[in-house]
């Protein structure tokens, strides 16, 4: 599949979540990051850095069928939609895009440099009150999640904790809220509190 941008995305990620609500069928976005590009950019120059980016997406993009969607929304920023999967398969395909990525290895002038990606997906259970545009940000909250991990890893999105991440420019700390009304829900269920 053609790699779009962040309009055709969101057209077909709309498309793909009327379907997937109408036939109460799976459906996975994904978001992926290159990590530490600005710095590839910084030292090896657009050209070089580009080069690299390229032969990174066309390796993720490997592992993609016909039906799914892919689209850079960012320098080094993409974005999958991915009808008929649930979570496991999703996983399976992140681990399998984050592998062959780290596999790759350039030179440039006598120095080997090798790529990490963070990936953060949403698999959730399809329900007709959701957005695209939601699900979409959500797995972008996986993904950052990974990156303040270090990088070079798989999240996905959790629904009982919702990060609240301060923009400050003091340096406050990111603040963590956790979702009290689904701590209540799980104990009048009888699943106790616990949200792991």
């Amino acid at each position: 599949p053609g790699i779009g941008n962040a309009e055709y995305l969101r057209s077909r990620g709309h498309e793909s979540l009327s379907y997937a609500v109408r036939h109460r069928s799976d459906l996975s976005v994904v978001r992926i990051d290159i990590d530490n590009f600005a710095f590839l950019f910084v030292q090896h120059g657009r050209k070089i850095a580009e080069t690299i980016l390229k032969n990174a997406s066309e390796t993720m993009m490997s592992f993609l069928r016909r039906e799914d969607t892919a689209a850079r929304i960012g320098e080094s920023q993409f974005a999958l939609v991915l009808p008929a999967t649930n979570r496991i398969g999703c996983k399976r395909v992140a681990e399998r895009m984050r592998e062959a990525v780290n596999g790759l290895s350039f030179k440039i002038k006598g120095e080997t440099i090798k790529l990490t990606i963070s990936i953060g997906y949403n698999s959730p259970m399809i329900r007709h009150n959701m957005s695209f545009d939601t699900l979409l940000e959500q797995a972008e909250k996986a993904k950052e999640q990974v990156e303040d991990d270090g990088g070079d890893g798989i999240a996905c999105y959790e629904p009982q904790m919702t990060l609240l991440r301060s923009h400050a420019s003091d340096g406050e700390e990111a603040l963590q809220e956790i979702d009290f009304n689904e701590i209540l829900r799980r104990i009048s269920d009888g699943k106790g509190s616990s949200l792991g």
